[in-house]
């Protein structure tokens, strides 16, 4: 290291900011995952070739090991005609965060790159604060022209990635009279144009390889802006950062979808436990049987979620949730007229799987798709909402059970679905095509991973353990809690005792709200595996003697619950198919929680 004599030669210079290149930090561990490309075209024409290039390109990339996504530039705005809170600007900024190299393919018009291209490129922002989110990034250029070949726009395209202090790789591809070097399906034809491609895609591969963990934006320059910044930040009075968007909530689709989840879990989920003794009584079955046909049910309902994620993505939550009440309609219809017990187990598997179509998987996904931008705060609202479906639908389905047989109940909650959740759903539908019609559609945001590669695996099935173990107590707790009441010797009042843990719920996500910004998410976790044993422990020490506790005991055990959901409402806001693919875990673990019912009634009393 140099010593204080050699420093005095540099009098234009904090010692504090300069450092000297250390061989370790600059070899640092290799990373595992693939590399990850973001590939930019520059033509909205139906038939592109620079789109058509740039696919080529994706496909070579793919085979040597990366991940690639290309940019679809139609329904970005021009460069200040527009806020960067656009959709499509968003999209395009989180993917080139997201990205680790960059492929830009331009079409050369009047010796230049479209506008096109280039407002893509000013979009990327060349600084944040003090970081720059470009630097160090690698990056390869290509070209296709209509006439002889040039190198225009290669040229261009280089300055700039070189100004936004990328990694220009020395390949490049030029491809001339575009128009002859592509077949009828787009594919690119041999010929040393194809070959020059292939080179620049695996040497953009390597630079990517060798550069991606060194390639760090440690600068003398970028430490003394970041000790300014904090500097100036420690000076000013600190705002709380509280709100992710100035962007108002939709209240309406709340509201709707609020009365569509209470409909949804009350009519498909809350109701079975009330009818389920007399199901079992017309059915010739006993009540493990009952409660075994409920758990094929749910097994089948949660397989089939991915796959209903999948339907949410292609067509729109709106449309899969209005095609989800009519299913929901008709397979209660279904269930009420079963002729026999096969008829009758169908019926319960279709009901399970319109809830995947229906319920909060579908119903955030449709909060995600109306307004991106607020969707956590808007999933958290319907929450609040829905979590009073128990606390009404219990009572109601005791007091129609009492002058209805479990048939007309049935018949009267598909009438439900079908008059008032079904035309909400059309509604909703219509409102996020026209929402969708007029800004475009926006990307999911992508969640970086934190932890280490060598830990994620591990990290992993130790959180789903968790969820599920956590969603067994709570589940079990949920469907057998009427029941269990009832045999502690509430009687009737098991059904009132039982309406506490929908309030009860609510009125924990209300204090997470208020009181919890500061809390993390796992720290939630904690707190909610602690509540859910604490009701146990209560319920089974205090009961039957102590009627407090018989209240206490619903009121812990939802509030557990209630912040459960909080604490994996920011996974909620992300893509629809990794929604529905977590409601299907959910329902797994309901099925497996039914399991007991059905162990206990076998046992001997």
């Amino acid at each position: 290291m140099p010593g204080a004599s050699a420093l005095s030669d540099l009098p234009a210079i904090s010692p504090m900011h300069l450092r000297q290149p250390d061989m370790d930090a600059l070899r640092p561990a290799c990373s595992t995952h693939k590399p990850r490309i973001l590939i930019l075209y520059g033509s909205l024409r139906a038939v592109s070739y620079s789109r058509l290039l740039a696919q080529e390109a994706a496909r070579l990339l793919e085979y040597f090991g990366c991940e690639v996504r290309i940019f679809n530039p139609e329904g970005l705005p021009l460069p200040d005609a527009a806020p960067a809170s656009h959709p499509k600007v968003q999209e395009l900024r989180e993917w080139s965060a997201w990205s680790e190299g960059q492929v830009w393919v331009s079409p050369e018009r009047h010796g230049a790159m479209t506008g096109i291209m280039k407002a893509q490129i000013d979009w990327i922002p060349l600084s944040v604060g003090s970081v720059r989110p470009t630097q160090g990034k690698t990056l390869a250029v290509m070209q296709v022209s209509g006439g002889s070949q040039s190198f225009n726009a290669v040229s261009q395209l280089r300055i700039l990635g070189r100004w936004m202090r990328m990694i220009a790789i020395p390949n490049q591809s030029s491809v001339a009279k575009a128009f002859q070097e592509f077949d009828a399906d787009g594919r690119m034809k041999p010929s040393s144009y194809y070959d020059r491609v292939v080179d620049v895609c695996e040497e953009l591969v390597k630079f990517t390889l060798l550069t991606r963990d060194a390639s760090n934006s440690d600068r003398p320059l970028q430490r003394a802006e970041g000790r300014s910044r904090k500097a100036r930040t420690a000076r000013e009075p600190q705002i709380p950062m509280t709100i992710i968007s100035t962007e108002r909530p939709p209240v309406a689709a709340i509201a709707a979808l609020g009365l569509t989840q209470i409909i949804g879990y009350g009519s498909l989920y809350y109701s079975f436990s009330i009818l389920a003794p007399d199901m079992a009584r017309d059915l010739g079955w006993s009540s493990e049987w009952i409660f075994g046909a409920l758990s094929v049910a749910l097994l089948i309902g949660g397989l089939a979620a991915p796959l209903m994620g999948t339907w949410i993505d292609r067509f729109g939550a709106g449309r899969i949730m209005t095609s989800g009440s009519a299913i929901a309609a008709a397979a209660l219809v279904a269930c009420a007229f079963a002729p026999g017990k096969i008829a009758f187990v169908t019926a319960l598997i279709g009901i399970e799987i319109a809830s995947n179509l229906v319920q909060y998987g579908a119903a955030f996904a449709l909060l995600v798709q109306i307004r991106p931008q607020v969707a956590q705060r808007s999933i958290t609202y319907l929450t609040l909402i829905a979590g009073f479906a128990s606390t009404i639908f219990w009572p109601i389905t005791t007091a129609l059970h009492a002058h209805l047989s479990w048939q007309n109940v049935y018949l009267i909650f598909a009438a439900l679905n079908l008059v008032v959740c079904l035309p909400i759903h059309a509604w909703l539908s219509r409102g996020v095509s026209q929402t969708r019609g007029r800004t475009g559609e926006g990307a999911a945001k992508r969640v970086e991973p934190s932890l280490p590669p060598s830990v994620r695996r591990q990290a992993l099935i130790l959180l789903m353990t968790g969820f599920a173990l956590e969603s067994f107590v709570n589940s079990a707790l949920l469907v057998h809690m009427v029941p269990v009441m009832s045999a502690l010797g509430l009687g009737a009042m098991a059904v009132v005792v039982g309406t506490l843990f929908g309030p009860s719920q609510v009125l924990s996500r209300l204090i997470n709200m208020v009181f919890g910004e500061s809390l993390s998410q796992v720290m939630l976790a904690i707190i909610c595996a602690i509540l859910l044993p604490t009701a146990l422990v209560i319920l089974i020490a205090t009961a039957p003697s102590v009627p407090p506790a018989r209240w206490s005991s619903p009121s812990s055990s939802a509030s557990a619950r209630g912040l459960t959901a909080s604490s994996t409402e920011p996974c909620r806001s992300r893509s629809s198919e990794a929604l529905a693919t977590a409601g299907g875990k959910g329902k797994l673990c309901r099925c497996v929680s039914s399991f007991p019912r059905w162990h206990r009634s076998r046992s001997p009393s």
